[in-house]
């Protein structure tokens, strides 16, 4: 699906396959041998970014941590609110000072969006005690002005 590599046997398999191997995307296994009824699934990019990030998260539980740090630099770029759990129950299981550090900014750069000022000070805070480059680019976004009044709606923030 990400790269045109998921299939489906049926309703009862969804498939990732690459080359002569598949795995099981609900369980994890191998699927040895292939099956021979498989269907391609097709999809538009929308859904291809939403399912990229949605396995991103998933990765944030892995026990590697190469694998944990690719998933949280994954959600850096495309992470949303709906994702704030899964970053909040990874932050707070997370041991490893530079995930930990990527997961802070991605959380702080998604509640800066939120209906809340606090929430929205304190993602700033966090950005704020940065050094990441990146979090510059979001703070002066908040500083852009639409004619008389900031990108920023309430001057309390």
């Amino acid at each position: 699906m990400l790269d045109g590599e998921v299939q489906t046997v049926g309703d009862a398999q969804i498939l990732l396959v690459k080359g002569d191997t598949a795995t099981d995307l609900l369980t994890g296994k191998a699927v040895t041998p292939l099956p021979e009824n498989r269907d391609d699934v097709v999809i538009n990019n929308r859904i291809r970014k939403e399912l990229r990030t949605a396995i991103a998260a998933l990765k944030l539980t892995a026990p590697e941590r190469a694998i944990r740090l690719a998933a949280a630099r994954e959600l850096q770029t495309g992470a949303d609110e709906e994702l704030l759990p899964a970053i909040g129950t990874a932050l707070a299981k997370e041991t490893d000072d530079e995930i930990k550090s990527l997961l802070l900014l991605t959380q702080a750069s998604i509640q800066l969006t939120s209906k809340d000022k606090n929430t929205r000070l304190a993602a700033i805070r966090t950005l704020a005690e940065s050094s990441n480059s990146t979090t510059k680019t979001l703070l002066l976004g908040e500083l852009e002005q639409n004619g008389d009044t900031f990108a920023e709606p309430d001057a309390d923030v």
